[in-house]
Order: structure tokens, then sequence, then C-alpha cells
């Protein structure tokens, strides 16, 4: 429920109460990342994004403390990022190499070689103390900050960002698709994401349509997922770095080349999903969401506070 905004007790209220809740648990996250580090570091990149998706709602009415709040939430995200994404990397790789032993051994050969030296890699990434407690700083200032918010309780501004979030995932995926290009894509990924946690925080003005709708985009994201973190290990073989000191220029192209064949059929999915969760008008998809909204706030009757 921490991440639903509660019907009848004022959208601009409940939008500050679910932001700040999220950046409590995140600071709990970081605060006993000692204990499970992968686990709770990945919980708290979790809760950043939700928190940030909660932001753009409210973009209009923060002015210049927006751009401060949101750099502020990627500044800990990016300290959080490194082990995380070669975590995934890893999983990649070895999942590759299990699928190419029977068909390419030294395709496999070097996805193993892969998976090796980022395991390495990986035990000096993790962030330390100091990273951490310097996040769990950056989180506790946001914190104090979203309680002087003054946020109305019209919902107009907030629909006006929920439009603007699905208007975005349209452009970009559709652009990404159509030219087969990985950044567009990647960044239409992004929006999607987006675009579900806004459909959770709306979903108890009308769980059957937001929350089915929700479960839909899940699977829109997981397809995304599945060829951007594909398309990020092409990318990061065509780089240079300690992980990629014992790969020769052959094993390189091998990898890049079994990952873009598994991608595609990743992205072909993904764009059928697309095509039939985004085929609405941004205009009339967010006349619809917002009538539902509207329609739960004159049932309930006027905003009442804690």
């Amino acid at each position: 429920m921490a991440r639903r905004l509660k019907v009848g007790r004022g959208i601009g209220q409940e939008l500050k109460r679910i932001v700040r809740s999220g950046l409590k648990k995140t600071i709990s996250d970081l605060a006993s990342a000692a204990d499970d580090p992968d686990a709770r570091i990945l919980s708290a990149r979790k809760r950043i994004k939700i928190i940030r998706a909660n932001l753009v709602l409210a973009k209009s009415q923060l002015g210049p403390h927006y751009r401060t709040e949101t750099d502020n939430l990627r500044s800990v995200a990016h300290r959080l990022a490194k082990a995380r994404d070669l975590q995934a990397l890893i999983v990649i790789a070895e999942n590759l190499a299990r699928t190419s032993r029977a068909q390419d051994a030294d395709t496999a050969i070097a996805l193993c070689t892969l998976s090796v030296s980022l395991s390495h890699l990986l035990t000096e990434e993790r962030p330390g103390k100091t990273e951490l407690t310097e996040a769990i700083g950056t989180l506790t200032g946001c914190l104090e900050r979203v309680t002087h918010w003054s946020l109305t309780d019209d919902c107009t501004p907030y629909f006006d960002a929920y439009q603007k979030t699905y208007s975005g995932v349209r452009k970009r995926l559709d652009f990404g698709f159509r030219e087969n290009d990985p950044i567009h894509i990647h960044d239409g990924r992004k929006l999607v994401i987006r675009h579900r946690h806004h459909l959770v925080a709306l979903s108890q003005a009308a769980p059957d349509h937001f929350i089915s709708r929700a479960e839909d985009i899940r699977t829109l994201r997981r397809s995304l997922g599945d060829y951007d973190d594909l398309m990020a290990l092409v990318a990061f073989v065509g780089k240079e770095g300690p992980a990629l000191y014992d790969l020769s220029p052959r094993q390189r192209d091998l990898i890049a080349n079994r990952a873009r064949e598994i991608a595609q059929p990743f992205a072909q999915a993904a764009k059928a999903h697309f095509e039939t969760m985004f085929a609405e008008k941004p205009k009339r998809h967010r006349f619809n969401a917002q009538s539902l909204w509207n329609l739960a706030e004159a049932e309930t009757g006027p905003a009442v506070s804690d």
C-alpha cells in the first residue's frame, strides 16, 4: 500500500506520503546493506526508480527543486549501479554459455572466460561503507526537503505528467523498433518502467483497470529487459577494460554476435506487446485514466487528512 495513492486523501498529500515512505525504506535498505549487500542494494535501486517516477508526477509544481532532487537520486543510483550492472552481465554471460555449449564451443569458452573476469571485477565494485554512508546522507536530505513540499490536490498536473510519460514511451519505442536502434529502445524501456509505477500509484482508484494494465506492462518490460541486457553485453565487449584483457578480438566478436542473435526474438516479442499496449492515443489514454480517478474521488467524498 505504501506505493499507492489513497483515494479521498488529497492527491498532493498522498504523493508526498509515498515519496517519503519510499525514501525511508531506501535509507533502511542501505543502512542494513552489510547483512546482505547484493539483495539490499538491488532493493534500494528499485525503490529509487519508484521514487523518481513519483517525482515526475509533481515535476511541474516543484520547479527547480525537481532537478535538484532527481539529480540527487540519480547520483545515489549511479553509486549503486556498477555492482548490479556487473551482476547482470555475469548472469547473461553464464546463460549464453550454457545455451551455446552444444552449438559453438568457442563461443561458450569465450563467455565462460568473460564470466570469470567479471566475477573478479565484481568484488572490487561493490559500494563500500563510505559510499553507502554518503548515499544515506543524500537520501536523508531529500527526505527532509520533501516534508516542506506544497502540492496541489487538483489532479490535472499529475495526469499531465502521466500523459507525457505515456507519450514518451510511444515515441521512443516506435522509433527504436522502426530503426532497430538499441539506444531508443533502452530509453523507451525506462519510460515503460516509469509508466508502470504510475499505474501502481493510481491503482486504488480502479484496481481492475490499473493493476491489470500494470501486469500486462510487466510482460513488455521483461521482453525489453532481456533485449536491453543482451545489447548491454554487446556494448560491453566493444569497449576496453580489465574484464576483457583475457579475451581475443575474435572471442569478443563471437560473444557480440551470439548476443545479437539471441536478442532479436526478444525485440520482436517486445514490439508486438508494445503495439498492443500503447495503441491508444495519449489524450484518450489520459482522459480514461483521469476519469477513473475522478469517479473514485467523487464516490469517496471530499479529501480528508489523518
